[in-house]
């Protein structure tokens, strides 16, 4: 008897590794089942606007039921777009009656990958949690019934956190039709504030307290139209200094949010529930090659990009631009600029550890030259009409070599090389 229990003993010892690496040989491949990019043009930051218009929640009642249509183009651009930012990866998501295809590939090892885990699974509708009705990880095939136990299992899981108790409160069901995916949700008074503290965690919000109390301090001794770089510089040395001890990145990224915020006039408290009482520093107009409007766009993009991603930033400032030519100040190729090369500065002073050390590094000396380049020179104020007859579309040669000598501009910039 005490032979077979050291039998079985030894045998759980090898055979579950065994097992485990099996499970891994067959979940990883050596090649991604999808590669795509992540476009995101401005028609997508348009029905974006629109959809946040739609469920504004100051047109809502305390536990009203809405129901949030995502067209099957706009479900696809989004999943790409998470897998992208969040798994390194890219996905694809194809909408039928009833279910969803969805094919994703996220890097699992190395960098550059050297393994991928791919999926693939069909998902269905139903109240609550959706249901996959087939799943497949690499070669190796999951039955429906253990991929749905273990999606339920993480779900009671995620339901004692905020984020799982937000979602498990609000969402009623998913139904997903041949072009659509309909998420019906239950309005409540306090959505706003529990997204918000979902969103940002308290070491976040405490970063972002104090560049904005930084900016609170330093307001009174500047011009009524300072430079940007002078703020900017005085901004990112308290991040240089933090960041030795703290996270480069994420000072550098609240750095760019409070700034951001600042420059456009807006109230944090009005934005951030839990920043109320927070002290609301004294206005100014921060110039950027000479014109407010420029240091607008730079830092929005910065913060944007520095946030949420370059695809997004950039789509968001080529939609500004395309509005004002249709209705406003007109198309500014200047305007574009700053956006393009706020994304640069964004996305350099987050894209990694060593990227965001190297900006704080130049915050001491960071001149207006060295992240932003002569505009003066470049087409504003373009009416529809206009643009149109000079440059046709945004995917035409002419606004092509237009916005290739912006780049080559930006590109030239110190900061950048």
């Amino acid at each position: 008897m005490s032979r077979l229990f050291a039998f079985v003993i030894l045998l759980v010892c090898i055979g579950i590794p065994i097992a485990l690496v099996g499970i891994a040989v067959l979940a990883l491949q050596g090649q991604p089942l999808v590669v795509r990019e992540v476009l995101v043009t401005p028609e997508h930051v348009a029905r974006a606007k629109a959809l946040v218009r739609q469920h504004d929640p100051r047109k809502a009642d305390d536990g009203q039921l809405r129901d949030m249509r995502l067209s099957g183009e706009e479900v696809d651009l989004m999943t790409n777009y998470l897998v992208s930012r969040f798994g390194r990866g890219s996905a694809e998501v194809a909408l039928q009656d009833g279910t969803a295809k969805l094919r994703a590939t996220l890097a699992a090892l190395g960098n550059p990958p050297q393994a991928y885990l791919n999926i693939d699974a069909t998902v269905t509708g139903a109240a609550g949690l959706p249901r996959l009705a087939q799943l497949r990880v690499g070669r190796l095939t999951v039955p429906a019934w253990v991929a749905n136990a273990a999606l339920e299992r993480a779900a009671r899981h995620l339901s004692g956190v905020a984020v799982g108790r937000l979602a498990a409160d609000a969402i009623e069901s998913f139904a997903i039709t041949e072009d659509a995916l309909h998420v019906v949700y239950r309005w409540q008074a306090d959505l706003p504030g529990r997204l918000t503290a979902v969103a940002l965690q308290a070491a976040e919000l405490e970063r972002l307290r104090r560049y904005h109390e930084h900016i609170v301090a330093i307001a009174p001794m500047l011009t009524t139209t300072p430079a940007l770089a002078d703020v900017l510089q005085s901004l990112l040395q308290v991040a240089a200094e933090r960041g030795a001890q703290s996270d480069a990145v994420a000072e550098n990224r609240a750095a760019l949010v409070a700034l951001a915020v600042y420059a456009n006039g807006e109230d944090m408290r009005s934005l951030l529930p839990d920043t109320r009482d927070w002290q609301r520093p004294e206005p100014r107009r921060l110039l950027l090659r000479g014109r407010h409007d420029l240091s607008l766009h730079f830092l929005v993009s910065a913060a944007l990009a520095a946030a949420a991603g370059t695809p997004l930033a950039d789509a968001v400032g080529l939609y500004k631009e395309l509005e004002d030519a249709r209705s406003g100040s007109g198309f500014s190729f200047s305007d574009l600029a700053a956006d393009r090369a706020g994304t640069s500065f964004g996305h350099l002073a987050t894209r990694s550890v060593a990227s965001a050390r190297h900006v704080q590094q130049r915050a001491a000396r960071l001149q207006e030259a060295d992240f932003m380049p002569v505009v003066s020179d470049l087409a504003d104020n373009l009416s529809d009409s206009e643009f149109k007859r000079r440059y046709g579309a945004i995917d035409a040669p002419a606004y092509r070599r237009a916005v290739d000598v912006i780049e080559r501009r930006i590109a030239a910039c110190r900061l950048y090389r």
